[in-house]
């Protein structure tokens, strides 16, 4: 799905609360057709998820590993 498109990193996993959904935020005004956002966290970012989808993003979770990953992208 995200070949041929630019990836974003935002690597939250050393900042506390409230720094990573600000972050996360902060960083979906660089998605476009040819970019997502690739969020790494070290728990679950509940919060993140529901600002996603009042925000009509669509993402894909990663949580198979020690850190939880969130694929932020939207569909056009």
């Amino acid at each position: 799905m995200f070949k041929n498109m630019t990836q974003i990193i935002v690597d939250v996993s050393e900042d506390e609360a409230p720094i990573p959904l600000q972050k996360a935020i902060n960083s979906l005004s660089s998605i476009n057709p040819s970019t997502y956002v690739k969020f790494i966290h070290r728990m679950r970012p509940c919060l993140l998820f529901d600002v996603l989808d009042k925000g009509g993003y669509s993402y894909e979770i990663d949580d198979s590993g020690e850190q939880y990953i969130v694929y932020i992208y939207k569909k056009y």
